[in-house]
């Protein structure tokens, strides 16, 4: 049997399972699907399980190896990637449209293909400007609002992205946001420190013992 190691292949989530598992579609550095035959899941690294969602894209590097699994009696195979390493990818364009048509209420992939044609779309839902929407992106009010709502968050990749470039785990933008929110990487380049485990141990279970007391 042939041994395949992925160095950095490309894949969009389509659907997410417990443990870290998900079923991917390899992609294009155009955004254009890869076909191959059979189901291909990516099993991912613990620190990055939050940030798992459908529609989500990672480059992911790791050995590749059939597995088997039995679903009501029947036996189903698949080929698995036990990533080893992955990164984050901000979506465009085609990548984008299907990140759109999975994480946002009533808006499919013909509407989102077209959503991500108009240049001005991330300035429009960035300035939550319905009126362009609805008007020039030619979306109902309510695709609008759900489409503002459920956005990619521009700090979230920020942050995603900076710790990545400093091989730091990319796990630690979610929580990091809560604290921080937009100001995170401002916050995070003045002082590194910050990132300490204990130190960050200590904001994080600060800022839930706020939480449960505001309840």
């Amino acid at each position: 049997m042939t041994s395949v190691t992925h160095l950095a292949t490309r894949v969009q989530v389509m659907s997410v399972r417990c443990a870290g598992y998900a079923m991917v579609v390899p992609i294009n550095r155009d955004g254009s699907l890869t076909r191959r035959k059979g189901t291909l899941t990516v099993r991912f690294p613990r620190d990055t399980h939050r940030l798992v969602v459908e529609g989500s894209v990672w480059d992911v590097a790791g050995p590749e190896r059939c597995t088997s699994f039995a679903v009501r009696g029947y036996i189903r195979y698949e080929t698995l990637i036990d990533a080893q390493r992955v990164t984050y990818v901000r979506p465009s364009g085609l990548i984008l449209a299907r990140w759109i048509a999975a994480n946002v209420p009533g808006i499919g992939s013909v509407i989102a293909n077209r959503l991500v044609r108009q240049r001005k779309l991330d300035h429009w839902v960035a300035n939550n400007d319905l009126d362009a929407l609805t008007s020039k992106a030619a979306i109902s009010e309510k695709q609008a609002r759900n489409l503002v709502a459920h956005w990619p968050a521009k700090g979230l990749y920020d942050a995603i992205e900076w710790l990545q470039e400093r091989n730091l785990p990319a796990g630690l933008a979610d929580p990091l946001i809560g604290l921080w929110k937009d100001r995170t990487v401002e916050t995070l380049e003045k002082n590194p420190f910050l990132l300490r485990p204990g130190l960050l141990f200590d904001r994080l279970h600060q800022r839930h013992d706020r939480c449960s007391a505001s309840v």
